[in-house]
């Protein structure tokens, strides 16, 4: 399977977008040379979506300005394709990494005892353009193209030497050796005694390095006693016949003249001491007392003690010597004087212990710490024996004690024994510390991150108290830390004890607090993924709630790695990150109490597959194809599945069989997957069918023309009746039978399709009523219309006034003005009509107004009006009182309307009897106008 055919296919099927451009810069490291680390920076136009970066070298990137990492030289074509929105633009530039080089250097020497001339050979591989020295010691730096090179170094020290070598296409390699100019390195030992007696034969021993083209030309021995020798060895021995202290040397001298000297330490030796007088200063002590001695020789500058006989040696510079013994009996005492390490003769002597030695043993009981027994272990003849307990004095003779102290204090107990025969006296002492210690913290409830103290009162004096805490679920000590300050770091209900250690005699005192400690705050905890795609926005769910249930947390701050507070509610709303990497998702809350905490945890933002399809949309017929192309760096698969080429092809052939959403889904190496789509449009095949039938129909009418299916380019012919040739519902009106064809066309030109409706034309009758007459009232008149041959019936309306109503000539009497209308059928059964109006003369209209009425509201005669006849509508209608004053008007109202006159009022006010006067404009129905006045009286 080809993968990423958009390379192979680009320039069949990417189109150039006109008026915008793509190119690229890159930038790398020392002259591209390898390993190169090349940046590449995009510089397109527009407003690109993507970009496709192919680096030559294997690697892609859909980034917008990626590095790419070159391992082996060459010439690499790198291609940027930049996507919009509908096109694609790309550039293809060539990068030259240059292949790196090979340098080295060596010296004749590097290693020298004293100032000197060094030689330096580079060797190297590639194609070299010159080479750079720095000889580390200051001076100036050596630039040229031999590979041969030589340096004066005019001081002692450590010098680091620095070589580049650089090529013709500007590659460096440096490297790196060290030059030593230091004197030659000594060590020396004596494998013999450094002290003694004399004559002393010691033994010395040099160990000297220098580099390796240097050679000893001798050592210079001197041994600290006026005597010297020089030879070629690397060890000697020398006989010290004199005492005394002595510093011997030696003196290393190459053969190119170089020296230093090595200090052996001090040898010291002498000759016996003689003349030693030793003695105690008693020889009976008493078990108490402390022993005195006195040596003294000639010579000693040292006197070996063994004061109980045994190996324990007590080596003393004074003359004189002290010891307590812990036993009793005759002790043998020797003391050997020493001269230089020289021994003299040793002097033996013996002394004797008597009487008492004190001791005991206490220890306090658990189940009562302040009660203490005593037990007396002390040897010798023991007379009498004394306890003084601090705050008791027992003069009996018990050799078992058990005493109970106060609650607090500090005692001192002494046991004091006699020994009757000798008079030795004996005493031994201890403090006893008793005490109630209580636990102190004054806080019943703290928040967490804070810090609490511990104390204690009523406590021991003992200085060397030890105490092991158990505090707000820490264990701290063993620790002379009386009173901690302890940091809460984790919430709860916690108990808090001490343990109190006096030492070995006593049982450990264990106090508690006599209360809780409540560590109070928020208790966090929120859900969230370790890794996350860019697309998909971070939900974290936030399970965190009160240590304390009565403290609310009121105050929430979210933290999603990018800005300081992203959101303040107890839920936040899923986060969108836009860049890709590590970020730290922190949430602090702040209860009613003011305790605050934070946690917070770790997410990985994974890049975007990025994935453009061009073109988004494409119309086919029916059997055609379409290339997609799914612009994306990573994998690819298309779907449906069916008519789909090459499904997992950048791009790929479609050959759909109707209309089609096509997807593609592209995943990276985090399986993050990125989709696009793209509509292609398959126009079908199909039948054009008529929605109206064919029709038969007078002529004169017409018929709406209807065909199926919509959506389509449509027209009809012929075009002679029709309303409109482009749309789908024409109105026909054909004089003449005619068959009309609707040809309809998909708008891309795929298919057409025809459909016919026929319209059948039938023959229409005509008439004609003739003009309009006018006629005396009450005359008799005839129809007279003019009839086409094809009629079969004829009907007259309104028939009331007509001798015949279905006759062509009926007559009539002219009483009123009225119209006449004539409906004819043909042998078709089409129709026709006409009309014609009978007027009557206005010499013959009659207006009619009463000389009095009565408007006393009983339902007969309450409206003065006119009645009429041949009157087409009153003009004017007014009424005058005597006096000339207009008490009633209406104008253009139709005439004979009941309830339309005067009611015989005026103002809204009831007018009284009298003479009134009207006058009246009104047209006949001829048109004509005619006026008529007259008098009348209201009667009341």
């Amino acid at each position: 399977m080809i993968k990423h055919l958009l390379l192979i296919l680009l320039i069949v099927t990417s189109q150039l977008v006109v008026g915008q451009t793509t190119d690229f810069t890159f930038q790398g490291t020392s002259s591209n040379c390898l390993p190169a680390d090349i940046q590449f920076n995009q510089t397109s136009s527009g407003n690109p979506v993507g970009y496709l970066w192919d680096f030559g070298n294997g690697t892609r990137s859909n980034m917008a300005n990626p590095v790419a990492t070159y391992t082996s030289p060459g010439t690499y074509a790198v291609r940027l394709i930049t996507v919009y929105a509908n096109n694609t633009a790309q550039k293809t530039r060539n990068v030259v990494i240059h292949p790196s080089i090979t340098a080295s250097f060596n010296y004749d020497r590097g290693y020298m005892c004293q100032p000197g001339l060094v030689n330096f050979t580079a060797t190297s591989s590639g194609s070299l353009a010159n080479y750079v020295w720095d000889f580390g010691d200051g001076s100036a730096h050596i630039t040229g193209t031999a590979n041969t090179i030589s340096h004066n170094y005019t001081n002692f020290g450590e010098f680091t030497v620095t070589f580049s070598a650089i090529s013709t296409t500007g590659c460096t390699v440096s490297n790196t050796r060290v030059v030593k100019v230091i004197k030659p390195e000594i060590t020396g030992s004596i494998t013999t005694a450094m002290t003694g007696c004399v004559p002393m034969i010691t033994d010395f021993r040099t160990t000297v390095n220098v580099p390796p083209s240097v050679t000893i030309s001798h050592y210079l021995w001197n041994f600290g006693d006026a005597s010297s020798i020089t030879n070629t060895a690397p060890i000697i021995s020398h006989n010290y016949p004199q005492a005394g202290s002595f510093s011997p040397t030696v003196t290393v001298t190459t053969t190119e003249g170089c020296t230093n000297t090595f200090r052996y330490d001090s040898l010291f030796f002498g000759r016996p001491p003689t003349n030693q007088v030793a003695y105690p200063l008693d020889t009976v002590y008493c078990g108490s007392d402390i022993a005195q001695f006195i040596s003294i020789a000639t010579d000693a500058n040292r006197y070996d003690w063994n004061f109980e006989g045994g190996n324990t040696i007590n080596s003393v510079t004074d003359t004189a010597a002290h010891h307590k013994y812990t036993t009793l009996g005759v002790k043998h005492v020797s003391v050997t004087p020493l001269f230089n390490g020289c021994e003299g003769a040793t002097t033996n002597f013996q002394i004797e212990i008597i009487g008492v030695i004190a001791k005991f043993k206490y220890a306090n009981t658990c189940n009562d710490r302040k009660t203490f027994l005593f037990d007396n272990n002390s040897i010798g003849h023991i007379s009498t024996t004394n306890w003084s307990l601090g705050n008791q004095a027992y003069s009996t003779n018990p050799d078992t004690v058990s005493h109970t102290y106060p609650q607090q204090g500090t005692y001192g107990v002494k046991l004091l024994i006699t020994d009757n025969i000798t008079g030795c006296i004996d005493s031994a002492k201890a403090k006893i510390y008793t005490a109630n210690p209580v636990m102190k913290n004054n806080d019943q409830s703290i928040c967490i991150n804070s810090d609490t103290h511990f104390s204690i009162t009523n406590n021991y004096a003992n200085p060397a108290l030890i105490y092991s805490w158990n505090v707000l679920g820490q264990e701290i000590g063993p620790t002379p830390d009386a009173a901690p300050f302890i940091h809460a770091d984790s919430l709860g209900h916690f108990s808090s004890q001490a343990i109190l250690n006096n030492g070995p005699q006593y049982c450990p005192d264990t106090i508690h607090l006599d209360h809780l400690i409540t560590v109070r705050g928020p208790q966090l905890n929120f859900t969230s993924p370790e890794s996350l795609c860019l697309n998909i926005p971070l939900n974290v769910v936030n399970l965190s709630h009160p240590f304390q249930p009565s403290d609310s947390i009121h105050l929430w701050y979210w933290n999603f790695g990018r800005v300081e507070t992203n959101d303040t509610s107890f839920q936040p709303q899923p986060y969108t990150y836009i860049v890709p990497k590590n970020y730290r998702v922190k949430l602090v809350a702040v209860d009613v109490t003011g305790c605050i905490d934070s946690l917070i945890k770790k997410v990985t933002i994974r890049p975007m597959p990025f994935l453009w399809i061009i073109p988004k949309s494409d119309t086919l017929c029916e059997g055609q194809n379409t290339t997609l192309t799914g612009y994306t760096s990573d994998d690819i698969l298309w779907t449906p599945g069916t008519s789909i080429l090459c499904a997992t092809c950048d791009t790929t052939i479609m050959t759909p069989l109707h209309t089609t959403r096509y997807y593609a889904t592209s995943t990276n190496s985090f399986n993050c997957v990125a989709t696009d789509s793209a509509m292609v449009k398959v126009f079908n095949p199909f039948n054009a069918a008529p929605l109206s039938p064919d029709t038969s129909f007078c002529g004169g009418g017409n018929m709406q023309l209807d065909v199926e299916p919509r959506g389509k380019v449509i027209t009809w012919s012929p075009p002679a009746g029709l309303s409109n040739i482009n749309i789908y519902n024409p109105v026909a009106s054909p004089k003449q039978t005619t068959s009309y064809q609707a040809t309809l066309t998909d708008s891309a030109g795929c298919f057409t399709s025809n459909a016919t409706i026929k319209l059948i034309v039938k023959s229409i009758p005509k008439v004609d009523a003739g003009p309009d007459k006018v006629y005396p009232y009450n005359t008799t008149f005839t129809m007279a219309p003019t009839y086409s041959s094809n009629i079969r019936s004829w009907l007259w309306s309104p028939a009331d006034s007509l001798t015949c109503a279905v006759c062509p000539n009926p007559s009539g009497v002219a009483i009123r003005t009225k119209t006449y209308s004539v409906k004819v059928i043909s042998d078709s059964g089409c129709i026709a009509q006409d009309r014609i109006t009978i007027f009557v003369e206005c010499n013959g209209a009659n207006l009619y107004l009463p000389n009095a009425f009565t408007p006393n509201h009983d339902g007969r005669n309450d409206i003065y009006r006119p009645v009429t006849r041949g009157i087409q509508y009153i003009k004017r209608f007014a009424i005058f009182n005597r006096q000339g004053q207009l008490v009633f008007e209406i104008k253009n109202y139709a005439s004979n309307k009941e309830n339309v006159g005067w009611d015989g009022t005026f103002q809204g006010k009831d007018q009284g009897s009298a003479g009134y006067v009207y006058f009246i404009e009104a047209v006949c129905d001829i048109g004509e106008t005619i006026f008529s006045k007259g008098s009348f009286v209201l009667i009341r």
